[in-house]
């Protein structure tokens, strides 16, 4: 009799852990000026200033960035002498920056210009200052940008060459569900300030900001824009124009303050449109910016 062969028992072996990949990530000088690239997946990346020009690069996600001398690698990248203004420029894909300053005795740079490009972005500023006299007067514009002229928009790109200047393009978004979340506190800016973002439901906040003229343009999809929650926001004038779909203005105690009233002007295009906070308003703000006839802005007493 023929012994029985063995039979072969298949087993399931657990698979590798697998992480979402991470862009490469290229750091260079241009100008006295610090342009961060990134490339078409996501990119999520903080910077730290460390000093009076000096800023430390660190990637959330495993990035893994190439510096000035061809070399890579995934630590943290220290980056001095920064006599110019930063542009970060992440592409595509689900981007994520957080810029950090040191306070508003120690100037961030002579302009800040973030494009995240397509994708659901993430910006976060907090405890900058651009524009001071000890930085030249004229800065050269970084080639990137120039590059990316058409892609931002002529509007956006001036007001990112333009010295002292904040400027913030998410992109215009490649569906609906792109989201994009803006948030800047204690900031001071000393030139012209621009917020974009494309299509999708967008997530705005200005807290303790101090600006000059400041503008948040949105595209379509239902739109929060919350200012003064907390802390006061200061500037010449304050243009908004939302796009379609319902859209919510919050206005919080800060308070919201606008020494240039009659240059200011809030839009809430085709939509349902509701502005809450509008008792934390004063009249003559309240008289210029929410009359529902020509900002298509309907109040909320309840503030829901």
């Amino acid at each position: 009799m023929k012994p029985l062969k063995k039979r072969h028992q298949p087993t399931l072996e657990p698979l590798e852990a697998r992480q979402l990949l991470a862009g490469n990530i290229l750091i260079e000088t241009s100008d006295g000026n610090l342009v961060i690239t990134g490339d078409a997946l996501p990119n999520s990346i903080t910077i730290t200033q460390t000093g009076l020009g000096q800023f430390a690069v660190t990637g959330n996600d495993g990035e893994q960035f190439r510096t000035p001398g061809g070399n890579f690698q995934k630590s943290p990248v220290t980056v001095a002498n920064v006599r110019g203004g930063l542009l970060v420029s992440l592409g595509s894909g689900d981007d994520s920056v957080n810029i950090q300053g040191i306070s508003s005795s120690c100037p961030i740079g002579a302009f800040l210009t973030v494009m995240t490009g397509p994708g659901q972005d993430r910006v976060e500023i907090s405890k900058a200052q651009t524009g001071v006299p000890r930085y030249p007067p004229q800065i050269k514009v970084p080639v990137e940008l120039k590059r990316q002229r058409a892609a931002i928009g002529e509007a956006a790109f001036w007001n990112a060459t333009a010295t002292g200047s904040l400027t913030i393009d998410t992109g215009a978004g490649d569906k609906a569900s792109d989201g994009d979340t803006v948030t800047i506190h204690s900031v001071t800016i000393q030139g012209p300030t621009m917020i974009v973002t494309g299509a999708g439901d967008d997530q705005i906040s200005l807290d303790d900001f101090r600006g000059r003229q400041a503008g948040v343009y949105t595209s379509s999809g239902a739109d929060h824009v919350a200012i003064a929650l907390k802390a006061v926001v200061s500037v010449d004038s304050l243009t908004m124009n939302l796009g379609d779909q319902d859209d919510r203005v919050e206005i919080g105690t800060g308070p919201l303050t606008l020494t240039g009233i009659n240059l200011s002007k809030f839009e809430g295009g085709r939509g349902l449109n509701i502005l809450t906070g509008y008792s934390n308003l004063d009249t003559k703000t309240r008289r210029r910016l929410v009359d529902p006839r020509t900002t298509g802005f309907v109040v909320d007493p309840l503030g829901h």
